[in-house]
């Protein structure tokens, strides 16, 4: 194995211990703990749909500029700083905020998906695609319950501020890594 890319595949694997918590539950608790109503959560969440899709149209255009490996260190800095001063914030700053992140998160995602696409072969990459979804849930399902219990005791925004500070102090030297490596995941013609 090259120790470059498993360096890569570390990053993605640890991103998604804090990244699917956020997408399946600590948004919602969040968006309650701020004071949306029912319907302002409705409202938002469209808000986040119509956001997401025309920056899903733009990734072509925006990786004609940026390396998709860039993208992804981008992402991963976003999502942490989205929840890293949620107890310090207000209702606005933290709803920018997420409309930022919910707007990157599918140039996160296409560049995953195409790093993944370019740098396996074909026989295996329907498999190696599948086997990067269902690990990623995995922290998920360990972790959820202690979420909840930990968000009760402390506060959900205390919580969002360790858990993602947490992110930042185990990712932020991953990145340095790679990036002082030269690490560019591109496939070689």
């Amino acid at each position: 194995f090259d120790k470059k890319l498993l360096g890569f595949t570390l990053l993605l694997l640890t991103f998604s211990i804090f990244h699917v918590p956020a997408q399946e539950i600590l948004d919602d608790i969040t968006v309650i703990d701020y004071g949306y109503a029912a319907k302002a959560i409705g409202i938002l969440y469209a808000a986040a749909v119509f956001i997401a899709i025309p920056s899903s149209l733009l990734y072509e255009k925006i990786t004609k500029r940026i390396k998709p490996v860039k993208l992804i260190y981008f992402g991963i800095l976003v999502l942490t700083l989205n929840y890293l001063f949620t107890p310090w914030i207000g209702i606005v700053p933290w709803t920018i905020l997420l409309l930022l992140r919910v707007a990157y998160s599918p140039l996160r995602s296409n560049a995953i998906s195409q790093i993944i696409n370019k740098n396996t072969d074909s026989s295996i990459r329907a498999t190696t695609l599948s086997t990067y979804s269902k690990l990623k849930n995995i922290p998920f399902v360990l972790l959820s319950g202690y979420i909840g219990i930990a968000s009760e005791k402390i506060g959900i925004r205390n919580f969002d501020a360790i858990f993602f500070g947490i992110l930042l102090f185990v990712t932020l030297p991953q990145i340095i890594g790679l990036l002082k490596s030269g690490f560019e995941l591109e496939k070689s013609s």
